[in-house]
């Protein structure tokens, strides 16, 4: 209803974010802020104080017939629990993976300690032998790891994005590899992602050149952090071939500015301003160099220029390329497979962890193990 209708927020000297619309702000005069954060018919809303939220409430009461819920503790299927003591938030989808691992058949079955093998080469299945999608439900499965991996478990989105491309024409290892990823997150249902009271951005960029086996073309891996943990994690497959590693790496670092600059004006807007440029930190000299060369380029000359994006941006000193190890990569997990204890080690400093709550009990399966 609010959402049909903002108006009802907005005479209340509210107005809407110009980056994130279904964020609504009210600025006190003594510089704090209130949020009211809009997702359909749910509402979220942040205060300074528990009594600034009630008034907030009481006053949208008089336009809205609202449910009062508390503390938010579940919203639109995410799990929030707040250590006061620690000042952290915890957030999670434990609940639905547990019900994905039964509803596809593996609660009893052998968990996985890595959600894709290192040697995985998924490839379109011309060859392969079909999966009967009557029989397994691929479209569902890949459908609901996707929901999980876009909202709190970067440790699947690799692979799940993989496995989202050969929906059309499944084949059995496709099939296998969606299994393993359920068998991961069933031995994994209670990891959350973390996030502190250190208030600093930061920002990693990585590409795997030529990853793909099917075109050639190479994956970037993006992530964003702020408080400690990824606000934006994303692997994407570039859309043309990149000539080099240095060119797919140049090209991952333009679109995670473009990324890092979305999270710091959605910052900004909310009166977090930002000493100087927001680290980009890479592990490809040569991609570094390209993004402070101006003008032509015998190495540059045939990239796009909408990825020069970046140069203009180091320019005017709003994010900076750092040199980082490829060991301390923290987006190396979102371009290719790594082996276990790698994996674990860059999840881990991504504050992805195991909730400290323990978890909820597993449901009786009610699904036979089809794979």
């Amino acid at each position: 209803m609010a959402q049909a209708n903002p108006q009802g927020i907005l005479k209340r000297g509210f107005t809407p974010l110009q980056s994130k619309p279904c964020i609504f702000i009210h600025r006190l005069g003594n510089g704090d802020i209130i949020l009211v954060a809009l997702y359909v018919d749910d509402m979220l809303i942040a205060a300074p104080t528990k009594q600034l939220a009630e008034q907030v409430i009481s006053s949208l009461e008089e336009e809205f017939r609202l449910k009062r819920l508390g503390a938010a503790r579940l919203v639109v299927g995410l799990e929030i629990r707040r250590d006061r003591s620690r000042r952290t938030m915890h957030i999670t989808q434990q609940r639905y993976i547990e019900d994905v691992v039964e509803r596809f058949g593996q609660t009893h079955a052998k968990s996985s300690v890595n959600p894709c093998e290192v040697a995985t080469k998924l490839r379109h299945g011309e060859d392969g032998e079909g999966l009967d999608t009557s029989v397994y439900p691929y479209r569902s499965l890949i459908g609901s790891l996707l929901y999980i991996s876009m909202d709190t478990r970067p440790d699947i989105v690799y692979i799940v994005g993989k496995l989202s491309k050969y929906c059309q024409r499944p084949t059995m290892q496709h099939g296998g590899a969606g299994i393993t990823v359920v068998r991961y997150l069933k031995a994994t249902p209670t990891h959350d992602l973390r996030f502190d009271c250190n208030a600093q951005l930061c920002s990693y960029s990585d590409s795997d050149w030529a990853a793909d086996v099917d075109d050639r073309r190479s994956v970037s891996g993006i992530m964003v952090l702020y408080n400690g943990a990824p606000v934006i994690f994303k692997s994407k497959t570039q859309k043309s071939v990149a000539q080099s590693t240095a060119e797919a790496e140049y090209v991952a670092q333009s679109i995670c500015t473009q990324e890092t600059i979305w999270v710091r004006t959605l910052l900004e807007e909310m009166g977090v301003n930002h000493a100087g440029p927001t680290a980009i930190f890479v592990d490809n000299q040569a991609a570094i160099s390209m993004t402070k060369q101006i003008g032509y380029s015998q190495r540059c000359k045939h990239i796009d220029l909408r990825f020069h994006y970046v140069r203009e941006k180091v320019e005017e000193g709003v994010v900076k390329p750092i040199y980082i190890p490829m060991s301390d990569q923290l987006a190396d997990y979102l371009t290719k497979p790594l082996a276990s204890s790698q994996f674990r080690h860059l999840v881990s400093k991504t504050n992805v962890h195991p909730s400290p709550q323990g978890g909820i009990d597993m449901k009786a399966s009610m699904w036979r193990n089809r794979l």
